[in-house]
């Protein structure tokens, strides 16, 4: 999903809530854990409205520092009951994907510091938060990695008109009245969560959770029209 229009401008029907500010951070169970807010707190009013972003950065083996963004989070199972597994009636609410499938991984050393400057460490591998405006920087050896600059994490609300391209969307059983039809009405905006980094040339890109298609990511061609370019 594509939230900009060109460079410069958000696209028609985007309402973007970026992560400002943070709010407070705690240590639980060897993870960082932020709250990020989505505006300037400067007195209590500022807290009544607006998205709020629950950062998680934890270490799932030595060397490597996971971030996880949530927003409103279901802590409960879903309840089905058209499945083989009916008898059991429940079901975890996102997918529950083993990292580490065919090995134990090593456990992790984790050094947190909270405060004003929240950080966390595993093997020379340093993630220092920079509370306002709000952004952090991956760094080792005393070199950095890749930064998330101010605004650079955000959800977004996009109009439903932008969404309909994808595949769920356009297969025919989802739009044939005799294959679906009860079908619900279609929501004004759909939300998105997003994180950005900066990037070198050269980066090389891994796989993106996807179960086929090449591992590395680098030299895949994409077409795209630099609106900004034509002003």
């Amino acid at each position: 999903m594509r939230f900009n229009d060109g460079y410069w401008l958000i696209k028609d029907g985007v309402k973007p809530y970026y992560g400002l500010q943070l709010v407070k951070s705690v240590e639980i169970d060897d993870s960082l854990h932020l709250q990020v807010s989505s505006k300037p707190i400067r007195h209590r009013g500022d807290t009544l409205a607006g998205p709020v972003f629950d950062v998680k950065f934890h270490s799932p083996t030595e060397g490597i520092i996971g971030v996880r963004i949530t927003h409103f989070k279901v802590s409960r199972a879903l309840v089905f009951f058209n499945s083989p597994n009916a008898a059991q009636g429940i079901r975890p609410v996102t997918p529950e994907i083993p990292l580490f499938p065919n090995a134990t991984p090593e456990p992790s050393n984790v050094s947190i510091s909270i405060g004003e400057k929240p950080s966390i460490s595993t093997g020379g591998l340093t993630a220092a938060i920079n509370p306002k405006p709000y952004s952090f920087t991956f760094s080792a050896n005393n070199r950095v990695i890749t930064t998330c600059h101010p605004k650079s994490q955000f959800i977004a609300d996009v109009a439903h008109r932008w969404t309909t391209t994808s595949a769920s969307s356009t297969t025919c059983l989802a739009n044939d009245i005799s294959a679906n039809p009860y079908r619900t009405p279609e929501p004004a905006t759909v939300r998105y969560i997003a994180q950005e980094f900066n990037v070198s040339p050269g980066e090389k890109f891994y796989g993106f959770g996807e179960q086929f298609g090449a591992f590395v990511k680098n030299g895949i061609s994409l077409f795209v029209l630099p609106i900004a370019a034509l002003d």
